[in-house]
This record gives C-alpha cells, structure tokens and sequence, in this order.
C-alpha cells in the first residue's frame, strides 16, 4: 500500500503544486489555490473508484504497488510547481517526443511553453519566523500581501510592526506608488494632497474620525520619531469590503526611521542596520515562479501518456519488461490507461476552468474622457471650431463653476501647462456676445474631476466613438487585446511594439526583463497572436529587439505571420556608450522586424536627406556616373526604335531592344561591362529638369571598344529612397524620465511610412507612450495598453500635455507643426487575478431540485454549473425579470463604464451617452437602470461576462 498512500498524497501535491502549498496573503490566487484544493478533495474519490473498478480483483498487491508507481512518474513530469500541465520535470534519459516540423516547414521554432497562455511570474513570499543574524532575531509576516494581478514590476516593502530587544517583526507588502492608493481617502477627509493626508491622520490617530478608516493598534510606540518620520511611518491599504474602508496603521518602513526609534527607545537594534538589511535580502531570495495555463489540457497529456507507456513498451528500457506473450499484463497496462486518462480528465476540467476565465472578456472598471475645450464646440462650414456656440459657452462656464474645477487647475499646474497658456481665462465677452478665448482653447479636461457634470458633457457629443481620437487602457496586455477584439478587428492598420527584451538584470527599468527564454517566447506569441486578428489585411507589424532576443524573434514573427510577409530587418541605433568592453565590441545597435499582414500591404514611399557615408551628417545632392555594372538590352517600342541606329538594335523575342540612349541628342552606347542606369523616358525628364549632362573631363570606352569623350552623369535629388538602415534617427530619447523612450523621429517614420490620416496604431507594451503621442501629433487614431503604474504617473500625463500644445520631439517639424487639441478616453479593466477573487464555486454538482447527485453521476462533473459572477445579478420579484447590477462586483464602476463594457463586448461602438443610457452605432440601446439579463439583443453579451460557458463533460 506505500506506492497507493503516496500516490494520491503526491497527487494532490503536484496537482496544487509547490506554490500553492506556500501562498499566503491577499489575492484571487491564493483563493485559487484554495478551490483546487476542494476540487481535489471531491475527485479523489471518484479516482479510487476507477481504480478500484480496473484493480480492484488483482490480489497482486506487487502490480498494484507498480500501477501507482507508473501513475506518479507520469504525473510527476508533467506538472509544474503550480500544478499547470507541461513539460515540467521532463530530463532527456525520460526520453521527451514533440512534433517539432510540419510537412511544409523543415525548420521550426519550438519551445517548452508554446502551448500554455502566459499569465505572471511572481516570487511566492511566504511568512517566515526566526531567522537570526548574528544575534538579532526576524519575522517576516506575508499575511497581508496583495500578489500581482498581473506581470506588473512589484518591489518588497518591509515595515516594522513589532520591535523588541533583539527581536524585529515585519509586515512584507508591495509598494505602492500609485496614485489610486491615495483616491479613497482623499475623498473620506475631502484633502487634496497625500502629505496633508499623512499629517492628517498621525495628529488623529486612533480617534474615530470616520467610521470608514480603521485604527490598527499594533503596540508600537510612536515616541522616539520626529513629527515628519511619523507622517512617513503609516502604513495604508485599501480593504476590499463593501463599505469601502481604509486601514492605518504606525510601521516603520525608513531603516534610519528605524535606527533613530532604536536608539530613542535604547534597544539594542541601533546601529544594527547591516545586519536588518542583510536580513531583508535573505528573504527576498525565494524563487520566482512563472504561472501559466494550458491550451488543450487534455490533450495535451492524453497524448503525453500515450507516448509514456508507449516508451514503457518498446523503450530502451523494454528489455526489462516481461510483458511480451503475457496478455494479462497487456490488460492491466489498458486498465492503467484509462485510469491514467481518468485522473487526465478531472484535471483538465479544472484547468480547462482556468482558460475559460482567462479568455472572458473583462469588465471595464473605470473609464473618464480627456478632451480639449475646442472639442466642445461645432465646426462651421468652413471647418472652423464656432468659439461662440451658446450651448458650449454654457458648458464651459458649468465647468468652471463645477467644485471640480479647482482640482482641474491644480492638474494643469503640476503638469506645466498653465505657465505654456498663461491666464486661464477660458471666457471673455465682447460686443458680439461670450467667446472662449483661443488662448486656451486646447486646455485638457479630465472628467475625472467633474463626476457630476460627466454626462453633461458627454452627452453634448454626438458619434463619441467616431470622434474619439485615442484609448488608452490600464491591463494586463493580453487582456487588452482580448477585451477590444470584437470592437477593432481587422482595423488596426500599424502594430510598433518595443517588448522588454530579455535582460539579466531587473533593476533599472521599469518593467520586468529577467525572463526565461521559453517564458519570453509564451509573452510574446500569445500577445502576437491575438494582435494579429485585429490588423487590417493591408496592416504592418514592427517589433524592436536586441541581440538578446532578436534571433528568436524573427522565427516567432515567421511562424506567425509567415515568412512570406516578411519585409525588413532595420537597423536602429540604442544608446551611444563608448564601454572598453574587454571581450566583445560596443553594441551601438537594434533590430526593427517589419512584417506585413498580408501581401495586400503597400506602405507609402518615404524618402530623407543625403547622408555622408563616413561622418552620418547631411550632404548636397553630387553629380553621379549614369551607368551601372552588368550588360543589359532594354526592350523598345517601334516608334522608340526609330530614334536608334539599325546596328545598335537587336531582335529579343521577336521585339526590338537595345544598349544605347540618346542622351543631350547623342546616340551612346555605355561603358564596357556596364549599362545605361535609366530608360530613354527617365533620361528626357532629368534633362528637362537640368539634371543630366555630359562631363567633357571624363573619357571612357563604350562596349564597342570606342574611346569617348565626356561621360554622362546625372545629379542625385536632395533626398534618398530610406532603406535599412535607420542609424540618421535617434534610437531613443535622451533626457527622458523614462529610461528606455523610443525617440519620437522614430516613430514618425515608422507610421508616416505605413500608415494615412485617421489610420488606427496601436502599441500594447505602452512603456513611455511614444507611439500613442506621435500617432497623434501626425493626426492618426491610436491605442495603448499597459499594465505598469506608470500608465498613471507618464503616460497619462504626457498625452495631457500633448493635448495641450507641447513642443518637444516631432511637434516642431515642418510636416507636423504640431499646435494641440484631441480627444480621447482611458480606462481601467478587471484582470484574471480578480475574477478568481470574486468567482463562486461549487464543488458539488446540483442538481435543479436541490439534491446532489450520487458518486457515479458526479464523476461527470463539470463546472457549468457554478455560480460564478451571478452575485451581478438581482432578481426582480415583482416583474419577474433578472437584472444586472455590475457594482455588486465592482462599486466604482459608473455607466460610462458599463456602456464601454458592452461596446467591447458587443463590438457595437458608442454613438451616445448620459445617464440613462447609451445608444449604439446600430440604434440599439441600454437603459442603464433596467438592464435586464434575459435582454434578448444583449443577453449572450451580459452571459459571456458574468456565467461564461465552461467544459461540457
């Protein structure tokens, strides 16, 4: 029985996983990890009773024992540390097969993720007691950890909540930089300011100032610290529950803070710090793990152990078997199949689960509009923005009564735009009547801060989707995509996305780069393979990558969009550093990859100046030999013809061709071994031009072996197709805030090339938002998507300030001239992470009578069944109807964000918003206050969000 007890121990170890033993915190994942476990609890019996059913008469307790032991081997292998289905733990001596070609391609790319959905790396921080350095003593308490909700960068935070003689405890969470964080609090004390805020609470401490906000008395003193060190020794979260409340409580997080509270309270942790932050560090070496989800579960492990007992049988290792002439032994190796493909089903079921959550469309969270104040008013006939229009006077001066108008003139301010427009005088009045003044007509306005005033303003704006200049959402980036899908496909016409590239080193950017190659490789393809359904078929791609990935690159990019569409590789410059490096050379710069969506892709001609091939500055236009190596004939009309001598004509094909031009009304013949670069037509063009002559310094002999005297040259235009290489651009922008900003000259040329006025781009690794700001400096359509929290603190901002006139990058250029004005929107999306907090499980199949079915009914249990989001949905007694009310979910959405929710959902894009409701570009329309479930044009739509179909059995 060892092998049968270690088995379904081992089992449900690998089907939870290493991680999931350990998590702990605050997270839809630990509440995963949780459901797996129950899950597991429910099966286990129903995979007894296979096995009992296939084993139970073998009195053999040695072939049972060895069942058990070909069970767990199996399974073992093919489950990673979260229990995700994969080649796991699969060394060479287990003798691994994959297809790896296809009948059309020889070569192929294969990694050992390619099949799995890519969700977020994270290192597990689990508590941890007594560790001791030197004679100090720590705990580490993880119990209050928000995990990532996605691949966002986290940094550890450690605050001390307990201190004593020899003795720390910390309370571990992830800093927090956003914003968001303060949002809730500004609104409960009505302050502005998160240093007000800090001071605010630490002279209230544990008075009841608002019910709302939540005193936690961990005993430690606050005495020993300045008045400044306790406003920064706070700390804050926001508590998930339905009233919204907001905990503080005194931690020391600065170990200055903390060496000076030692040392006030004479304990012997001061002048200790060495020892706290060695300490610190310790802890944060716990490895990172990678989280993932299956494609095809079970297919994949059905044909995985089909190959394993096939391996069994006629392996290296067949020898050793006895099982040939035994057909009781083929028997119970077909017993052991189907009770191996049994347990293959329960867990792809839960797995299969998983991927049906990850695929559903999210739910938009919050979404707020940033316009102009030009975009308020109608354009006349001549297609002027009327600064007079009484009913967009009317709004502007509701804006500057609204209370939140003071918030909006602070935003400017921090932003610098008030110093660029002067006095914000956004109305004077003359003879002819109230005007807004010109002088700020491209003041951005956030509706953020004018919550009641926010359908007024939309509402006055018809066609908000036709209108709308850009989007920007805060998402995980494959979610993004998923979500926008039915809305945007097949009219994104450019795809430029600057990925993080595969580095060693985390530190010094903003984004995670330190992945595993395999795991890169899943990011991207996954991502690749969604965008690509969203291009237009005479669509472009660019990807931007180093040498630590682009080999790699250019064979994923081939196997998604082909090889056949493959364009270019341009070269780009990266940073300018003269390193002595030792052993290799400088890397000065970059790969481009260019990729068409299909051959209906023709890019515009795009041309720049002349270059010096050995300094790289510009140069007037020389003049040029006009022949080119290699002999060449060029075919001629008749009536061509009759301009040539007979000897210098020749018959191809039965049609008239010949070396020789008439050039400046002499016949000639080009050089020996060379030919006429240009036909007779493009010769009296450039002479009509003055482009061409006859150097009278220059002989040469012509084919015929006669000498001539001049050699004609014909002198080169300004500017030069662009080719290749991109080394005339900046690579990125030197002087950002943003340590790896593309340059916007790059980003120009790549979107001037391929892309006209009103185009759609978009870039889902937003990074610094280059690409959105200079699609709309050069009057395209854009989106963005980021998960960083950055989108918040840069990008937001920088597409404010551009609304606003800002002249730094391409703004100046000529071609651009770029003065201000736009509208577009933002918002945030629910993510996989909370979907798994809010999702309700049952793991008892129920039947419609209240009763649960018996064990062999259960075995076909599927998740179908759960409850899932259904809390979204009210029923209405007394008519009989089912509504939805997306804030039991989420209680900041709003129904601007209900009406972009099923936008997206739908693919219907937004005509016309208010309060009430919003009308689709179909007529069709909800009414935000009864909207019913069963709604017969929006009912699969209201389904696919909150009760997705799950795995039939």
């Amino acid at each position: 029985m060892k092998n049968e007890q270690q088995f379904y121990s081992k089992l449900e170890e690998v089907f939870i996983g290493e991680a999931g033993k350990k998590i702990e915190g605050k997270s839809g994942y630990v509440n995963l990890m949780k459901l797996k476990s129950q899950y597991f609890a429910h099966i286990k019996p129903f995979i007894e009773k296979e096995v009992n059913e296939q084993f139970g008469r073998i009195q053999d307790e040695k072939v049972r024992e060895e069942v058990f032991q070909k069970l767990y081997t199996f399974f073992e292998s093919y489950l990673n540390e979260t229990g995700t289905p994969f080649y796991s733990q699969t060394p060479f001596y287990k003798n691994l097969y994959e297809k790896v070609y296809s009948e059309r391609e020889d070569v192929n790319l294969f990694w050992k993720t390619q099949r799995l959905y890519y969700v977020k790396s994270e290192a597990n921080y689990h508590s941890m007691q007594n560790l001791q350095i030197d004679d100090l003593i720590f705990d580490f308490d993880a119990s209050q950890i928000e995990h990532q909700k996605n691949n966002e960068k986290k940094t550890l935070e450690f605050w001390a909540t307990q201190l004593e003689a020899n003795k720390i405890t910390f309370k571990v969470v992830y800093q927090n930089g956003s914003r968001s964080k303060w949002d809730r609090l500004k609104e409960l004390l009505q302050l502005d300011k998160p240093d007000k805020i800090r001071k605010y609470l630490v002279e209230n401490f544990g008075s009841s100032v608002n019910p709302k906000i939540i005193y936690k008395d961990n005993g430690l003193s606050q005495s020993g610290l300045k008045q400044k060190q306790k406003e920064t020794a706070l700390l804050i979260y926001n508590n998930n529950d339905l009233i919204g409340s907001v905990t503080v409580e005194f931690a020391i997080n600065n170990l200055d803070d903390l060496n000076e509270w030692a040392k006030q309270n004479q304990l012997a942790l001061y002048n200790r710090t060495d020892f706290i932050k060695k300490a610190q560090q310790l802890y944060k070496k716990q490895n990172e793990v990678d989280y993932f989800i299956h494609k095809d579960a079970e297919g994949f492990l059905k044909e995985q152990f089909d190959i394993f007992l096939f391996q069994y049988l006629v392996g290296d290792n067949a020898l050793d078997n006895d099982w040939i002439g035994s057909p009781e032994k083929i028997t119970n190796l077909q017993k052991l199949k189907r009770i191996a493909h049994t347990i293959i089903v329960y867990i792809a079921r839960f797995e299969d689960e998983l991927k049906h959550i990850w695929e559903k469309k999210k739910i938009v969270k919050q979404v707020n509009y940033v316009f102009t104040l030009d975009r308020l008013f109608p354009v006349d006939k001549d297609g002027n923005r009327d600064l007079s229009d009484k009913a967009a006077i009317a709004l502007v001066e509701k804006i500057v009564e609204n209370e939140g108008f003071a918030k909006q003139i602070n935003e400017w301010s921090e932003l610098g735009i008030l110093k660029k427009n002067g006095a914000i005088e956004l109305i004077y009045e003359n003879k002819k009547g109230k005007r807004l003044n010109s002088k700020n007509k491209y003041l951005p306005i956030d509706t953020k801060h004018f919550q009641k005033l926010k359908y007024d303003l939309l509402s006055s704006i018809e066609t908000i989707d036709e209108i709308n200049d850009g989007l920007l959402i805060h998402s995980d980036n494959w979610q993004g995509l998923n979500t926008i899908l039915p809305k945007f496909k097949c009219e994104i016409k450019t795809t430029y996305i600057d990925p993080p590239f595969n580095l060693e080193n985390n530190g010094d950017y903003d984004y995670k780069v330190n992945y595993k190659d395999s795991t890169w490789l899943t990011i991207l393809e996954n991502r690749l393979e969604i965008s690509k359904l969203l291009m237009k078929d005479e669509g472009s791609t660019f990807v931007r990558c180093d040498y630590n990935g682009n080999y790699l690159v250019r064979e994923l990019l081939n196997l998604k969009f082909g090889a056949d569409n493959f364009r270019n590789e341009i070269i780009v410059n990266r940073f300018k550093r003269q390193l002595d490096e030792l052993t290799r050379l400088n890397f000065a710069t970059e790969s481009l990859f260019y990729f068409a969506s299909s051959q209906k892709h023709i890019p515009n001609k795009i041309y720049r100046p002349r270059l010096c091939t050995f300094c790289g500055k510009e140069m007037d236009p020389s003049w040029r030999p006009m022949s080119s190596p290699g002999l060449r004939y060029s075919p001629i009309t008749e009536e061509e013809a009759k301009l040539y001598s007979k000897e210098n004509i020749i018959n191809v094909n039965g049609k008239p061709a010949t070396q020789a031009r008439i050039i400046k009304g002499q016949e000639l013949l080009p050089p020996r071994g060379r030919h006429w670069t240009f036909t007779q037509d493009r010769i009296f063009r450039l002479e009509s031009k003055g482009r061409l002559r006859i150097n009278p310094d220059i002989d040469y002999t012509d084919m015929n072996g006669n000498k001539m005297k001049g050699l004609p040259e014909y002198l080169q235009t300004e500017e030069t197709p662009v080719d290749t290489t991109w080394i005339d651009l900046k690579g990125y922008a030197f002087g950002s805030k943003f340590s790896t900003e593309n340059a916007e000259e790059l980003l120009k040329r790549v979107i001037i090339f391929t892309t006209n006025y009103n185009d759609w781009v978009i870039d889902y690794f937003l990074g610094s938002a280059t690409t959105v700001a200079v699609a709309h400096k050069t009057k395209r359509r854009w989106i963005g998507v980021e998960i960083g929290e950055h989108f918040y603190s840069y990008d937001l901002p920088r597409l404010k300030d551009i609304l606003a006139g800002e002249h730094s990058g391409i703004s100046n250029d000529e071609d651009v001239n770029w003065q201000g004005g736009g509208f577009f929107k933002y918002y945030e999306l629910e993510q996989y992470e909370e979907c798994l907090a809010r999702a309700a499980y049952n793991p008892k199949y129920i039947n419609q009578d209240g009763s649960i079915n018996d064990l062999e009914q259960l075995s076909y249990y599927t998740f179908k069944n759960s409850e899932k989001l259904l809390s979204a949905m009210l029923i209405d007694d007394e008519k009989d109807e089912v509504k939805v009310h997306f804030q039991t979910l989420y209680p900041e959405i709003d129904e601007a964000a209900i009406a972009e929710t099923i936008s997206n959902v739908s693919g219907k894009k937004i005509k016309h918003l208010n309060k009430d409701r919003v009308i689709f570009e179909d007529d069709t329309k909800i009414e935000f206050a009864n909207m019913n479930y069963y709604d017969p044009v929006f009912k699969d739509h209201y389904r696919s969000l909150l009760w997705w179909k799950s795995k039939e059995k």
